[in-house]
């Protein structure tokens, strides 16, 4: 679980650096 745990944190982290520098006038 702690795997499938840690895939999930990189993931969203992964998604939300990549929001925040694509579009950060929308967030």
């Amino acid at each position: 679980l702690k795997n499938d745990e840690e895939d999930w944190l990189q993931e969203a982290m992964a998604s939300l650096v990549y929001l925040s520098h694509s579009s950060p006038e929308d967030m």
